[in-house]
């Protein structure tokens, strides 16, 4: 019988010591006016805010970095399960607070871990204000690496559709004389010296676009 994967409810809080106003600002600047102040609202009416219940852990980690970014500590707690009789009087009990790392929020299996294996922090010596940067380093790292995998993938459909075209044109070009040839209007030696024109046609016209960049670029050094 397979382990029932584990769900898991996310709770933000302000950092304390710091500004209010200051996170205030920073969630409005990256979430809708309607969005922000459903937060801030969550967050003056309870220390601990509630902003997600029973995620999967890839949605829980998304939300942590997401509202870590923002500036806000953000708590992770087991989902309660529901109880199967209601009927049943159960005793109160806190949801329990998931072991994990404070600054890339890998769980940790073992309560006892002293070094993440993710980004290897070590716990027992590390202080709250190293902790606090290496948080912000993390998250930056993520956000830096999200962009370069973006602009990667970016600069390789520009070189697909660069090829793509290259292509297609020399597929017209040949279909072009094969139609020129089966009118009669080509022969063989005429159909070299098309195909000649054709290519030369074309480094012409690259030439002069070349020329007018370089008369642009100089003409923008010169005016600078």
């Amino acid at each position: 019988m397979s382990t029932p994967e584990r769900l898991f409810d996310v709770y933000i809080s302000y950092p304390p010591g710091i500004d209010h106003r200051q996170v205030d600002s920073t969630i409005r600047q990256h979430l809708t006016e309607e969005e922000a102040d459903e937060v801030i609202r969550a967050l003056e009416e309870h220390p601990q805010a509630i902003i997600a219940e029973r995620c999967t852990n890839e949605e829980r980690l998304n939300a942590q970095n997401y509202f870590g970014y923002l500036g806000l500590d953000v708590i992770i707690r087991l989902s309660l399960e529901l109880m199967e009789d209601p009927d049943e009087e159960q005793p109160d009990k806190p949801a329990e607070l998931v072991p994990q790392c404070p600054v890339c929020f890998t769980i940790f299996e073992d309560p006892d871990t002293t070094e993440c294996p993710t980004c290897h922090i070590h716990l027992k010596t590390a202080t709250e204000a190293f902790i606090y940067r290496k948080r912000i380093e993390w998250q930056e790292r993520l956000a830096f690496e999200h962009r370069k995998q973006h602009e990667i993938a970016y600069r390789m459909l520009r070189e697909k559709q660069a090829e793509e075209r290259k292509i297609r044109n020399q597929i017209r070009n040949e279909l072009e004389t094969e139609l020129l040839q089966e009118l009669g209007i080509l022969n063989g030696w005429q159909s070299v010296l098309y195909n000649r024109r054709v290519l030369v046609i074309t480094l012409a016209v690259s030439a002069l676009v070349l020329v007018f960049f370089a008369a642009g670029y100089l003409l923008a050094r010169l005016l600078a």
